[in-house]
Order: C-alpha cells, then sequence, then structure tokens
C-alpha cells in the first residue's frame, strides 16, 4: 500500500522517477514499511499509474545499490492496482496500517536507525511551530529545467505520450517541530509529491500564490498530528539543526 509520494526527480541512470514507499502487507509478513526505487509515475501506461493510498501487487527485487533494509527495486511491468484505501469511518483503513507503527519522536526514529539500520518509520509530529516556504536559488531552478528538458528529449522515442519536461517548483517547503525529549527545534524538509501539486494548484487559482501557500500550509500543519516521514541515510546523519533530504508526508488520520 503505497503511502509516501516523493515529487519526481531526474535520475542520470533512470531517467524522470519517483521514490515512493508503503507497507508490505503480504501474507508471508506483518505490515511493515518498504522502498520501491526507481518508480515510474508520469510515462507509463494508464494501468500502472498509481496513486498514494493504492493497494497495488507488483514483483519486486533486492536493490543492488541500495543497503537499506526496506529498499526494494519494482518490476514496473507487473504492477497491479487492486484497491484503494478510502477515508471512511475516520480514516479506518488507513489507520489499521498506520497505528501499529506510530508513537515515536524524532530521536527515537534516529536512535532505530542507528541500531537497526532501519531508514523509513512514522515520527510523531510534536509541536508544529512553523511551515516555511523558501524561494530556491535561480541557478539551481535553471539547472533541474535543462536536465527535465534533455530528460524527455533523450526519451521521446519511447514515449508513450507527448510528455512535458518536469517542472521544477521554485521554493523548499520545511516543517519546524519541537519534540518533548529534544533541546532544540528540528526543521525538516518536505517533499511529498501533494506539497509540491498544491503550490501548482495555488499559483493557477490566485494572484498572491506564495502568500496564500504560506498562511494555508501553516493552517494545514498546525491542525496536523502525525507526520509520516520517509528518512535518507543522510537525512539520519544530519545534526540537529540541519535539514532533511527524506521525504514527508502527512497521514491525515491524525495529522501525511
Amino acid at each position: 500500500m503505497i503511502s509516501v509520494m516523493a515529487y519526481p526527480s531526474i535520475s542520470m541512470r533512470h531517467g524522470e522517477v519517483v521514490c515512493v514507499a508503503g507497507f508490505r502487507s503480504d501474507t508471508l509478513w506483518q505490515p511493515d514499511w518498504v522502498r520501491l526505487f526507481p518508480f515510474r509515475v508520469r510515462d507509463v501506461p494508464q494501468h500502472l499509474r498509481v496513486r498514494k493510498w493504492d493497494v497495488i501487487r507488483l514483483r519486486a527485487r533486492k536493490a543492488s545499490t541500495d543497503q537499506r533494509p526496506e529498499s526494494l527495486t519494482p518490476d514496473m511491468d507487473s504492477i497491479r492496482v487492486t484497491g484503494h484505501l478510502d477515508t471512511r469511518h475516520n480514516w479506518e483503513a488507513r489507520r489499521a496500517l498506520v497505528e501499529p507503527h506510530r508513537g515515536r519522536t524524532f530521536r527515537e526514529v534516529l536512535a532505530r536507525h542507528a541500531a537497526h539500520g532501519a531508514s523509513l518509520a512514522v515520527a510523531e509530529a510534536g509541536e508544529i511551530l512553523d511551515a516555511e516556504v523558501t524561494p530556491r536559488p535561480t541557478k539551481e531552478l535553471e539547472d533541474a529545467r535543462l536536465k527535465a528538458e534533455r530528460e524527455v528529449a533523450q526519451g521521446e522515442l519511447f514515449s508513450l505520450e507527448d510528455r512535458q519536461p518536469l517542472e521544477p517548483i521554485p521554493f523548499d517547503f520545511h516543517v519546524v517541530t519541537r519534540y518533548t525529549d529534544d533541546s532544540e527545534p528540528r526543521r525538516l524538509k518536505v517533499i511529498d509529491w501533494e506539497i509540491n501539486q498544491a503550490f501548482r494548484n495555488y499559483r493557477s487559482s490566485y494572484s498572491d500564490p506564495e502568500q496564500r501557500f504560506v498562511t494555508a500550509g501553516s493552517m494545514t500543519f498546525a491542525d496536523r498530528r502525525t507526520i509520516q516521514c520517509s528518512w535518507s541515510a543522510t537525512c539520519i546523519a544530519s545534526p540537529i539543526s540541519g535539514s532533511c533530504s527524506g521525504s514527508c508526508g502527512l497521514v491525515e488520520s491524525d495529522c501525511l
């Protein structure tokens, strides 16, 4: 079941890809975290396209270049969507998978990584202090645009449709949160697909999208209590005041 989907990125080796994570729930395992990469979303047939909270069945093998215990390489041709977990009955179906993993602060997530190598976790959000929207450097955006244009040009012979280059989002998004077992707040980067798409929606709907997004984002995060995050090893190793390069998504059962 897919519960985390990062905004697409351009890989020199794989082209435009997405990192997705979720809970493995086949009969041989208790529901547990799994990461699927590289995962393609936009340039695949309609029946292979997935969205968050879809239940999928696929073949996958242990990732050869990623040693994190949850990481698998998917066989994209084998993907079948078998269901979708909706929000009925106060998110009952989604809660059933998420709730058993709750209860850890970010410090406890770090300790679990140090002890067992776990790189995916559900972390309680603590006290949300702020939601930040920061402009990205101009050169960084231009480099991202050129890379996306090259990726489309190189892959157009194999593309199934007229696909536009991936649009780089001109802002970075962070949540500032404080835990009772930390002496200082933590500033965590959010790269979930929805938060980037939310900016695009605001931009097309309002004349002041940046301010509107900051205001709405702050209200959204302030009303949430659980943040579901996939942490990369670099994020796990970052100092307490550093930013997180993993993807964070909101679990709306309590918050994702």
